[in-house]
């Protein structure tokens, strides 16, 4: 694949996952917290499983991939997703926020121990700049300072750790592809191996908290949002980015995921924009245009 192409797709992929947020706040009109973060496994692992007998692959990775697919399994579609429904039991987004900016800096620093390559210290000059900018982002939409709210200790514990088990998780993806798996069949891998962990989870919740009134359209196209994008078709353009442009330099993109987000929750949810984000939102981008020049 292309480089420009890698461009196009980490484009898709941060759209999409910036939707994410707004996604799930649609759903939750309707469906229970635990049913949006584990029960989205459900639609994605139909499709996983239909995905791969349709194309004639086995339901389980190859023995040379299946750690690699565990890391992304465990990361973007179990840990992640559930450590953070957890933590916002006691954390307010923003704060939850302020921890994840530092998501594709951790990504880069980490793909470094994974032996990828290291890029010249201008990319992280410009990526340090980005991740500050990505924090002030964060604060500026949450109007209440840097960690205000007070939350418990083990809520940032659990974000942090949700961002640690994702980071790798996205190095993990985008190295199979490398190697020259095919990244429609990493996703789907993971997500079979994620059902025995995420079904059981799902089931219990239903029998705990069922659903007696029929969900809204709205509702709905939220849910089948964050599991149909979310956790499948928007992993495959992701994985397919960092492969095409590199690991360490393409972790630096997902710093405009939030930047997606709050246009589309201000064009959907009617949320408002103020001049400080768009004033971060600006230097966001310029960091991440600055930090793609460097090899």
């Amino acid at each position: 694949m292309s480089r420009t192409r890698g461009y196009i797709y980490a484009l898709i992929a941060m759209l999409g996952f910036g939707a994410t947020f707004v996604a799930i706040a649609m759903a939750k009109q309707s469906f229970d917290p635990v049913i949006v973060s584990a029960g989205r496994i459900v639609p994605a692992a139909i499709g996983s499983l239909l995905g791969l007998k349709l194309s004639g692959q086995k339901l389980f990775p190859p023995k040379g991939a299946r750690i690699w697919v565990a890391v992304v399994a465990g990361g973007n579609i179990v840990f992640f997703p559930i450590l953070t429904t957890l933590a916002m039991q006691t954390l307010p987004a923003s704060d939850a926020g302020l921890i994840v900016a530092v998501g594709p800096m951790l990504t880069a620093a980490i793909a470094l121990l994974y032996g990828h390559k290291k890029p010249r210290p201008g990319f992280w000059v410009a990526a340090s700049v980005g991740t500050i900018a990505a924090v002030a982002f964060a604060i500026t939409r949450s109007g209440q300072g840097v960690f205000s709210s007070g939350g418990a200790w083990w809520g940032y514990l659990l974000v942090a750790i949700g961002l640690f088990t994702t980071s790798n998780s996205h190095i993990a993806g985008g190295t199979l592809v490398q190697r020259g798996f095919n990244s429609f069949y990493v996703i789907m891998w993971a997500n079979v191996l994620s059902m025995p962990v995420l079904l059981p989870i799902t089931i219990v919740d239903l029998i705990a908290h069922p659903i007696v009134h029929m969900p809204s359209i709205t509702a709905w196209i939220g849910y089948l949002w964050v599991s149909l994008f979310s956790i499948f078709i928007g992993h495959y353009f992701w994985n397919s980015a960092l492969a095409a442009v590199g690991i360490v330099k393409g972790s630096q993109l997902q710093l405009t995921q939030p930047i997606f987000t709050v246009i589309l929750a201000a064009l959907i949810l009617a949320e408002p924009i103020s001049p400080l984000t768009i004033a971060a939102g600006v230097v966001i981008i310029g960091s991440v245009a600055v930090s793609q020049r460097f090899k």
